[in-house]
């Protein structure tokens, strides 16, 4: 916490499986519910932070934070290039 850019994502998936994805230097983690989770941070790489959400294997979905939705939507657009035949 503290950096530039704050950041908020739910993730959908119980605290406890999220803390085994995340670690402690990543954000707060926050039980919304049995089945969600609120992920709060602050970042000075949203490039950085975008490409590690991407590493989660549940879904989830970011509310706050135009810098790192404008790297999200970078890596999504670089990763769907790549995937095309050559």
């Amino acid at each position: 916490m503290g950096w530039r850019h704050d950041v908020e994502v739910v993730i959908d998936a119980p605290v406890e499986r999220c803390r085994h994805w995340l670690p402690r230097t990543f954000g707060r983690l926050e039980s919304i519910d049995a089945d969600t989770t609120r992920l709060v941070s602050s970042t000075d790489e949203p490039e950085w932070y975008a490409a590690q959400l991407a590493n989660l294997p549940m879904s989830f979905h970011l509310v706050g934070s135009p810098e790192v939705r404008a790297a999200m939507t970078e890596l999504g657009q670089r990763l769907l290039a790549a995937a095309e035949p050559g």
